[in-house]
C-alpha cells in the first residue's frame, strides 16, 4: 500500500506544463539524430567558441518521445522518472531505518520538496542515477553485495551521456566512503581497533 500511495503522490506532483528548455531539448535531439553530436557550431553566438553537447542522449530520448507520442510521451516519461525517484527515496530510507512507516512519510516529504525540479530536463536523469548510486554504494559497502559493482560502473557511463556536466558529483559521493576506509585503516595501523 505504501508503494502504491508513493506512486500516486509522485504522479500528482508532476506538473503538466513544460519549461522553455524542453523545446530546446527537442531541437537539439533532432539535430543530433540528423547530423550527429559534432554538428553544433551554429548554436553559439561567439566566434571560435564550440558548443559542447553535455546531454546528447537525453535530448535524443526526448526528441524520440516527442516524435512518437508528442508532448504526452514526454509527460509520461517525466512521470515514470518521478515515480522511480520516489521509490528510490523509499528504498534508501528503508535500507537505513528498517521502519516502513518512517520511510514512507519521509519519502512523501522528499517527493513534495523535490516536485518543482521534476521536469523534462537532464537533471531528472542525473538525480535518479545519483539515488541509485547512493543505494548501490551502501549495499556494496555495508552489506558486501558485489552484484552492485556493475551498477556502480554503469552509472557514470549513463551520467556522462545523459547529463555530463554533473559527472564530478558521482565521484564526490565516494569521498565519505574513501575517508571512512582510510580512517579505519589508520585505526588498525595504530592498534586502536
Amino acid at each position: 500500500i505504501c508503494i502504491l500511495i508513493l506512486c500516486i503522490f509522485a504522479i500528482s506532483c508532476v506538473e503538466k506544463t513544460f519549461q522553455n528548455d524542453t523545446f530546446f531539448t527537442i531541437a537539439l535531439g533532432e539535430r543530433t539524430v540528423k547530423y550527429g553530436i559534432e554538428e553544433y557550431d551554429q548554436l553559439v553566438w561567439h566566434d571560435n567558441l564550440k558548443f559542447i553537447h553535455l546531454r546528447w542522449l537525453f535530448d535524443v530520448v526526448i526528441y524520440s518521445l516527442n516524435n512518437a507520442f508528442g508532448f504526452d510521451g514526454i509527460y509520461v516519461f517525466v512521470i515514470v522518472i518521478a515515480v522511480l525517484q520516489g521509490l528510490m527515496y523509499y528504498a534508501i530510507m528503508n535500507s537505513f531505518t528498517k521502519n516502513n512507516l518512517f520511510s514512507f512519510f519521509s519519502s512523501l516529504v522528499l517527493i513534495y520538496i523535490n516536485q518543482y525540479s521534476v521536469a523534462a530536463r537532464g537533471q531528472i536523469m542525473s538525480f535518479l542515477l545519483f539515488l541509485v548510486e547512493f543505494y548501490a554504494l551502501n549495499k556494496f559497502i555495508n552489506e558486501n553485495k558485489k552484484r552492485y559493482i556493475p551498477i556502480l560502473l554503469l552509472i557514470p557511463i549513463l551520467i556522462v551521456n545523459f547529463h555530463a556536466s554533473v559527472l564530478p558529483v558521482y565521484f564526490v559521493f565516494y569521498l565519505p566512503y574513501i575517508a571512512e576506509y582510510i580512517a579505519s585503516k589508520l585505526k588498525i595501523f595504530k592498534g586502536e581497533d
